[in-house]
């Protein structure tokens, strides 16, 4: 027996509504991991060697660095599974039903068509982006900052770079979503 989805038993606006929710819901996360990355960014500096200063700083505060990343890693742990879930959710439950009844149904929307695909490619960009990010950091978590300061601001760097680029597709992903919601609009007030 075939499983029934979420749109064999509701109306076209209560699924605008639930999307509208879950984007919502998104945005709030992306919002707090847009923050998180302006911070980071806010202190970033070139690869080049660190001052005395700095080396300092670095070595004689490894035991406090790490809590604070390993922190981090918690919160980030969370929120990507979060995220993704909310991701596989918008996904599995709304667009993609959605696209099949109406192809189905004989009116195929290329604008959701398009919508669909983006966010398909988008949502495995997230998983790839996110395991890059947390291999960085588990790296830069192992390693000896205390004998060790400029390799471990190198890593840093590389786990700036690496959070700002699953920055990058969960705004992608927030766009795309945003975009599903105004497109499904559109086509409640054409039929």
């Amino acid at each position: 027996m075939m499983e029934k989805s979420i749109m064999d038993y509701t109306k076209p606006s209560e699924i605008s509504l639930m999307i509208c929710k879950n984007i919502c819901r998104l945005t709030t996360v992306s919002f707090l991991l847009a923050v998180i990355l302006v911070l980071s960014l806010l202190s970033w500096r070139p690869a080049a060697a660190i001052s005395g200063k700095k080396y300092d700083t670095i070595s004689q505060n490894c035991t406090t660095i790490k809590q604070s990343l390993r922190q981090l890693q918690k919160t980030d742990s969370r929120t990507r599974s979060y995220l993704g879930t909310t991701y596989e959710t918008i996904a599995t439950k709304f667009i993609i039903p959605l696209n099949l009844r109406l192809v189905k149904n004989g009116r195929p929307d290329t604008d959701l068509t398009e919508i669909q695909s983006d966010f398909t490619y988008s949502h495995g960009q997230f998983k790839e982006k996110y395991t890059e990010y947390m291999k960085e950091l588990e790296t830069l978590i192992g390693m000896e900052c205390q004998r060790y300061p400029d390799a471990f601001y190198g890593q840093l760097e590389k786990v700036r770079e690496s959070r700002a680029k699953l920055q990058k597709t969960v705004n992608s992903l927030t766009k795309l979503s945003a975009a599903q919601t105004e497109a499904v609009a559109t086509l409640r007030r054409s039929l």
